[in-house]
């Protein structure tokens, strides 16, 4: 890749189940960038869409793939296979890309080769309830993740594969472990405000929050040496515990095992609350503490239950 003379090409690629929705405002937000439009290289891989996701790519002149079966990071891995830029862009099809974009991650990482860039997800202009509890504000506007989310990342084709990409393994989460694969493996990833997206895909009632996070656990013991590690999982650990355990001692009539249960229950989302109000640096979200309280307490039930699912399915796999 020229890093002085010329402008290197680029593929965004944009995993798609699904996503009529949304799909035409993602691919549009990448044809509006302030980049040399014969250097964008489009890749919609259709993960067996049943509704018009395909149709609408490919009116919009979007080069299509099918990808039948699979995880989205096997969906991720095949546009970066097919991929003939020399920086890829992951974009999820439900994000809105600011015009600056691409512009911003070329210019750094043509600086530092070993470079990954990502960001966080922003609101849409009127969010929902559900959205505005969960994606708390900071001084400085929403609150970036500590890894790479899978919607918004920058970094070139040789560091993605030197590192063998997305894990085609797990349903979910594998952004976070290419970001820590990443990490471990010398790399410098950089989470920053410029390369945020609009993530107009946001559950917005408390029944599909609910079931996005039964999905983004389902995986927690593919990993055992990792998960046990995570703090987030040893606490989801005990409240399903607490769960499981508060129906037998009150049968059993155990009244202060019972109350500890309970105790318990009841205060592992508040610490959760308080934790995400803290790491806001707004204590004006203390004020809507009840709101956050409710999507947290949520949060831990989706958890436990594909907690449970996963423990099932290891089990029947055991048999």
């Amino acid at each position: 890749m020229n890093t002085t003379s010329t402008l290197p090409k680029v593929s965004v690629i944009l995993p798609a189940y699904n996503e009529e929705k949304y799909i035409e405002q993602a691919l549009n937000s990448i044809k509006n960038q302030n980049y040399d439009k014969n250097l964008v290289e489009i890749l919609v891989v259709d993960n067996n869409s049943s509704d018009s996701t395909q149709s609408i790519a490919e009116k919009l002149s979007t080069r299509v793939e099918l990808l039948i079966d699979g995880p989205v990071g096997k969906v991720r891995n095949r546009g970066a296979h097919l991929a003939q830029g020399d920086i890829l862009f992951f974009l999820d099809a439900d994000c809105i890309a600011p015009p600056n974009w691409l512009s911003h991650a070329v210019e750094n990482i043509s600086r530092n080769l070993k470079l990954v860039l990502g960001g966080g997800y922003e609101l849409r202009s009127e969010p929902k309830t559900i959205e505005k509890y969960w994606l708390l504000d900071g001084p400085q506007g929403h609150i970036l993740p500590k890894d790479l989310l899978g919607g918004c990342i920058a970094l070139t084709k040789d560091v993605f594969f030197s590192i063998g990409g997305f894990d085609e393994k797990v349903t979910s989460g594998e952004d976070s472990k290419l970001s820590q694969n990443l990490k471990k493996a010398g790399y410098k990833v950089k989470i920053e405000r410029e390369m945020s997206v609009i993530h107009l895909g946001n559950p917005t009632t408390a029944k599909a929050f609910l079931v996005r996070q039964i999905w983004h656990s389902e995986n927690y013991l593919r990993n055992p040496k990792d998960t046990f590690n995570d703090i987030t999982f040893i606490l989801t650990l005990t409240f399903t515990f607490a769960i499981i355990a508060l129906p037998i001692t009150a049968i059993t009539n155990k009244p202060r095992l019972a109350t500890l249960m309970t105790l318990i229950i009841f205060t592992l989302p508040l610490i959760f609350s308080l934790k995400r109000i803290m790491r806001s640096k707004n204590l004006k979200n203390l004020s809507k503490l009840h709101k956050i309280y409710f999507l947290d307490f949520l949060y831990l039930v989706g958890r436990s239950l594909g907690l449970s699912k996963s423990i099932i399915q290891l089990f029947k796999k055991t048999k």
